[in-house]
């Protein structure tokens, strides 16, 4: 929805709190727990599982079993033989799971097609 910002209702403990959607860069999963890195800085340690914060969160993409993404923060896909990970506009570098990087590509692919920025995404080869 141009122009609205979509938010998802947190409880932490109290007080419940709103959340943009779109503030949130990546999110990584500790056993029951998972934290939200944010574009401003800070982080929020909250009580979901990283697979409970997806099925809240469906824009943010599964790359890897502790890390999900915006894809809107993504900067390159980096693939190289078997093994594949995402640089974030951050300049963070996360590792995509194997069985994930094809479905990764994809997603970010459509992502960008659907946002008419750009059809063919970035991905590099790493150096040996």
């Amino acid at each position: 929805m141009p122009g609205r910002q979509q938010t998802i209702r947190l409880v932490l403990l109290r007080p419940r709190i709103r959340i943009a959607v779109g503030d949130i860069i990546r999110a990584e999963g500790a056993e029951n727990y998972s934290v939200l890195f944010f574009k401003d800085g800070h982080q929020l340690k909250i009580a979901l599982s990283i697979q409970a914060l997806k099925h809240r969160v469906p824009e943010l993409v599964r790359i890897h079993r502790r890390y999900l993404v915006n894809l809107s923060f993504v900067s390159v896909l980096y693939r190289h033989d078997t093994q594949a990970s995402i640089k974030l506009t951050t300049g963070e570098v996360l590792p995509v799971a194997r069985r994930r990087k094809h479905l990764v590509h994809q997603q970010l692919v459509q992502y960008r097609t659907q946002l008419q920025i750009n059809t063919t995404v970035p991905h590099v080869r790493k150096p040996h």
